[in-house]
């Protein structure tokens, strides 16, 4: 079982990645189709754009399964829980009936 706490720590840094990757995704977007610089320039721009862009999405991706991951941890915790309460009631039960 992981750590719920770095979990979260780790969507937090992801998401914050993802966010600054693809504003500078975007930029490079813009400074490709809207600056007038030479072909190859643009060209360059233009695909930096499109890689960091893809990036922020494989960084998205990675957020997404971590959230998973999180919260599939946390139904097992639940579920694990769940078991005790009742292992412990049916403990309790048999105990008091055999005591009395």
């Amino acid at each position: 079982m992981t750590d719920l706490n770095a979990l979260e720590d780790q969507i937090a840094s992801y998401r914050q990645c993802r966010v600054a990757v693809g504003f500078f995704g975007l930029v490079a977007l813009f400074v490709g189709l809207i600056i007038p610089v030479s072909l190859t320039g643009r060209l360059w721009a233009i695909g930096g754009g499109v890689a960091f862009l893809l990036v922020a999405a494989a960084l998205d991706r990675i957020r997404r399964n971590l959230e998973q991951a999180r919260d599939l941890d946390r139904e097992r915790e639940q579920q694990r829980r769940k078991h005790y309460l009742e292992a412990r009631t049916r403990f309790l039960r048999s105990w008091r009936h055999s005591t009395c």
